[in-house]
C-alpha cells in the first residue's frame, strides 16, 4: 500500500469514529483500532491529531461545497424557484448532517472551545459563509437579468438573506426540534423574503438598497 492509501485509510477511519463520537473523544489508539495498525504507524502518516483535523476540515469543505454547486445550479428553473430550492436545500442539507455527524455539529457548534480545534472553526465558517453568499450573488443576478428581481445592493441582499436563515443552521435552536418543523420554518422565512425582492411596478425596493 502506498503511502497516500495509507494516509487515506487512517483519515477514513478518523472520519467515521469523529462522526459517531466526536474528534475530543477520539484518540490515536482509536484510530489504530479501527485501520488495525499500530499507533506508531497513523503517527509515521499524520504528524499529530491536528493534521487528521485538518484533513477532515478539508474533506467537509470539499463536499459542502459540491452540495453547494448542485443546489445552486440553475437547469431550466427560474431565478425564484432556483434561489427557494437552494436555501431551503441548504438548511436541511446541513440539519441532516448536524444530526448524523458528530463532529460536524462541534465545527458549528462553539467549536472554538474543543482543545483541538481552535481557530479552525473560524476558518471553517467563514469559508463556507462566503461560499453560500457567493451562490446566493449569482442566483440573485440572473434574476435581476430576466426582470424577476429588483434589487439595487446584490451583496448586501445576499448577505442578508444568508444571516436571516442563520438560526436554522445552529444547533442548539435545531436539534431538539424535529426536522420538518425546521424547514417549515424556512420555508416561511424564505416566503416573506422573497417578497421583497421581486420586480415591484416601480421597481423600489428601498430597505435593500
Amino acid at each position: 500500500m502506498t503511502t497516500s492509501k495509507r494516509q487515506d485509510q487512517i483519515l477514513d477511519a478518523f472520519v467515521r469514529i469523529v462522526a459517531k463520537h466526536g474528534i475530543n473523544r477520539t484518540n490515536m489508539r482509536d484510530i489504530a483500532q479501527e485501520v488495525g495498525c499500530s499507533v506508531g504507524t497513523i503517527y509515521n502518516e499524520f504528524e499529530n491529531k491536528e493534521a487528521l483535523i485538518d484533513g477532515l476540515f478539508r474533506r467537509t469543505l470539499e463536499e459542502i461545497d459540491r452540495v453547494l454547486t448542485d443546489l445552486a445550479a440553475s437547469g431550466q428553473t427560474s431565478p425564484e424557484m432556483r434561489l427557494r430550492h437552494f436555501m431551503l436545500g441548504y438548511v436541511r442539507v446541513l440539519n441532516v448532517k448536524m444530526r448524523q455527524d458528530r463532529s460536524f455539529t462541534e465545527f458549528v457548534n462553539e467549536a472554538r472551545h474543543f482543545r483541538h480545534i481552535g481557530l479552525k472553526s473560524m476558518d471553517f465558517g467563514n469559508t463556507v459563509r462566503a461560499k453560500v453568499i457567493q451562490r446566493i450573488v449569482d442566483i440573485l443576478e440572473q434574476g435581476i437579468s430576466q426582470g424577476v428581481f429588483c434589487v439595487e445592493n446584490v451583496p448586501l441582499t445576499a448577505r442578508l438573506f444568508k444571516e436571516a436563515f442563520t438560526r436554522y443552521l445552529i444547533p442548539f435552536c435545531t436539534l431538539e426540534r424535529e426536522l420538518e418543523d425546521v424547514l417549515q420554518d424556512a420555508e416561511a422565512m424564505f416566503n416573506f423574503l422573497i417578497k421583497a425582492i421581486k420586480v415591484l411596478p416601480d421597481c423600489k425596493n428601498e430597505y435593500l438598497a
